[in-house]
């Protein structure tokens, strides 16, 4: 029979490697931002070097019109028609062709997000099949609760995240954890918009004696979001 410390480990990479997917994917995108801005300026160029040849081309023609118009007025007439003609049968600007070169690169978005969250759900199922061992190791069973509660955030189940927020928090030896419990419990109780029940959460963990120095800072800018949006009406 597989351990719940085995089947923790196997949730904790599940877990990792979704949010490895997540990493990789921005990455790409910026990528992907950085390449469709190159190519457009470098459109830009070859349109202002288009510009600028046609420019000098139309001003050379028209000192070359000039100096004959100086020498032979008689035929300045056709001369001008001339110019006209050329002037109608000129190739257009391939501006469109070239604004439409750098088309929308295929969308990754369903392929990743369907790797992200599987792997969301593989991490769910490996901790709830470790919770469900229920070892006499209590402090390993709070973990269990706690790390089940972030993956539930991931996948946009608060309510069960807080749930198992609260369970971690009723363990014995769950100390070391409190205070990651309590800031995930305040963060899906935002992401609710029950941002009193956050507040409640938040100040929990920021008056706890055992809390984590490193759970501070991320407890005090939740604190901040919240606040921000807090409503008389919450």
């Amino acid at each position: 029979m597989i351990s719940a410390a085995t089947l923790k480990e196997s949730g904790n990479e599940a877990y990792q490697q979704a949010k490895k997917y997540e990493k990789d994917h921005n990455k790409e995108l910026i990528e992907q931002w950085r390449a469709r801005q190159y190519a457009a300026a470098e459109a830009e160029a070859k349109e202002k070097e288009k510009a600028k040849a046609a420019a000098t081309a139309t001003a050379a023609a028209a000192d070359a019109k000039s100096k004959t118009d100086t020498k032979s007025p008689a035929p300045a007439a056709a001369a001008k028609s001339d110019t006209k003609s050329d002037t109608k049968t000129a190739a257009p600007k391939p501006a469109a062709a070239a604004s439409g070169s750098g088309g929308a690169a295929a969308n990754p978005e369903s392929a990743w997000r369907e790797k992200a969250w599987q792997r969301y759900k593989d991490a769910e199922e490996y901790y709830t099949q470790a919770i469900d061992i229920n070892c006499k190791d209590q402090f390993l069973n709070a973990t269990l609760f706690a790390n089940r509660s972030l993956v539930h955030i991931e996948l946009g189940n608060y309510g069960k995240a807080i749930a198992d927020c609260e369970t971690a928090l009723t363990k014995p030896r769950a100390d070391t954890i409190k205070g990651k419990a309590l800031y995930r419990a305040a963060l899906a109780s935002k992401k609710l918009f029950k941002h009193v029940q956050a507040l409640a959460y938040v100040k929990r963990g920021l008056d706890s004696p055992w809390k984590d120095s490193k759970e501070t800072k991320p407890l005090e800018q939740l604190k901040k979001e919240v606040t921000i949006r807090y409503t008389p009406h919450d």
